[in-house]
């Protein structure tokens, strides 16, 4: 029997149809609850004073540096101009199962035009070609090797 099959006695005045259906229905909620609590967010690396930023996939609960699922890009405010690299493949992919960026995420997207791909991505364009673009915008926009308080 699996662990969510529960056997149920009804409550007064309150048949077993009813009892399921309620159940079936806090179950879906539960379900949305636990797709909901995956986000895209910023993980903080670097020295005392010198931060850089990976983008990972992480359960919402988890605390800032704790543990991820996977590494879907890098951010390094030190740079100018800031250095932006975002694996769109992946994003599109967590993003299509319900994984939420966070604001902070939100911004860098907006900033490296992810958020406007994925729009596309949406309405059913290839993500090869997606991708394709968005290594052209990458390269376009690159950093150069100095970094703004050395």
């Amino acid at each position: 029997m699996p662990p969510y099959a529960l056997k149920v006695k009804p409550m007064e005045g309150v048949t077993l149809g009813q009892t399921q259906v309620a159940l079936r229905h806090t179950l879906i909620k539960l379900k949305e609850k636990v797709l909901s609590m995956v986000r895209i967010r910023l993980r903080r690396v670097g020295l005392k004073a010198q931060p850089s930023y990976r983008l990972v996939i992480q359960d919402s609960e988890r605390s800032r540096d704790g543990r991820f699922i996977e590494i879907v890009g890098f951010y390094n405010p030190r740079t100018e101009p800031a250095t932006i690299s975002i694996d769109e493949e992946k994003v599109f992919s967590w993003m299509k199962n319900g994984a939420k960026p966070t604001d902070s995420v939100l911004s860098l997207f907006k900033t490296a035009g992810t958020s406007e791909r994925f729009d596309r991505f949406k309405k059913g364009e290839d993500v090869q070609v997606l991708v394709a673009e968005a290594k052209a915008a990458e390269e376009k926009r690159s950093a150069t090797s100095k970094t703004r308080f050395n």
